[in-house]
């Protein structure tokens, strides 16, 4: 009586725990004394699932544990590199493995990570079944690559910020010095359209260095509720810089309203627009920016008077 309250008591652990219970037995019993590759290769070919809990058969999209048993190894564990190397080390380390990863495919094909624990019984020689546990992990790893990927980013970031500065410096030389040659007198007038030219392409490369600063920005992203007319009128003198001196900027602020929204990423989408207009327009062309409120909804737009591009 001891002994069937005991398997009842076990049952019921296996059958309420977060944790799949699962074993395999092989059809073609597996000789201990084969090469590794060999008795991978026979695992693949003969093992099946003989048994499991509820829980495992829910990791791989099924309801219940009869949807899951009789499932073929290969079915679940495919036969690539990975999960090879994973069965090498079960057999390398005498039928016992703790804490080993594979990848299995689910009912809907999808690829899933599991943290494994298991033993194999070996009767005569023959590896005849293996017991094991298995955790699911993939949203762990999931989480943890684009934890990585956003390392990355805090990486390329520092790195833009630090060629952003550098760049600038050299960018402000230049620019001085173009400055310093437009107003000259005794520059020939055949060559000031080719002091503008560099003015324009530093004008150009000052806008680039912003969006390499934006880039390296830890909070870009992050929105915040900003007055949208007192932000673009900020933006002014910096956006006559980008226009050139060639081109007016007109502002026609009337939206009056507060908007939820990271400021650098629309303070760069504004340069943009000016860079384009710029780009399409003639000298003493009119660079328009206009900001609207309509119930619910904001508009802000960039337009210009130039004839367009070819």
């Amino acid at each position: 009586m001891r002994i069937s309250r005991a398997d009842e008591r076990w049952t019921a652990f296996v059958e309420q725990s977060t944790e799949g219970f699962w074993c395999y037995e092989f059809e073609e019993r597996v000789p201990t004394d084969l090469s590794v590759e060999e008795q991978v290769a026979r695992a693949y070919r003969s093992g099946r699932l003989v048994d499991c809990n509820d829980r495992m058969a829910q990791m791989y999209g099924y309801e219940r544990a009869s949807d899951l048993r009789g499932t073929r190894l290969s079915d679940l564990l495919p036969d690539d590199e990975d999960n090879r190397a994973y069965m090498h080390r079960f057999i390398a380390s005498a039928y016992r493995l703790t804490d080993q990863e594979s990848t299995e495919e689910a009912a809907d094909g999808e690829m899933r990570s599991f943290l494994n624990n298991l033993v194999g019984t070996v009767e005569d020689g023959h590896l005849v079944r293996v017991w094991g546990t298995q955790r699911d992990i993939t949203e762990l790893r999931r989480v943890e690559a684009e934890l990585r990927h956003a390392q990355k980013l805090e990486a390329v970031g520092r790195v833009a910020a630090w060629v952003a500065h550098d760049f600038n410096n050299m960018l402000s030389i230049i620019l001085g010095y173009a400055d310093l040659l437009a107003i000259d007198p005794r520059i020939p007038i055949d060559l000031q359209a080719d002091i503008l030219e560099v003015q324009k392409a530093a004008d150009r490369a000052a806008a680039l260095t912003r969006q390499l600063l934006a880039l390296s920005r830890v909070d870009a992203g992050q929105p915040t509720c900003v007055d949208l007319d007192l932000l673009i009128t900020a933006q002014r003198a910096g956006l006559a810089q980008v226009a050139g001196r060639r081109m007016t900027i007109a502002l026609d602020l009337t939206c009056g309203a507060s908007v939820c929204i990271d400021p650098l990423l629309l303070e760069q989408a504004v340069i943009n627009l000016v860079t384009n207009a710029r780009d399409a327009s003639s000298a003493g062309s009119t660079i328009r920016i206009l900001s609207r409120c309509d119930g619910r909804t904001i508009r802000l737009s960039v337009s210009d008077t130039g004839c367009g591009m070819d």
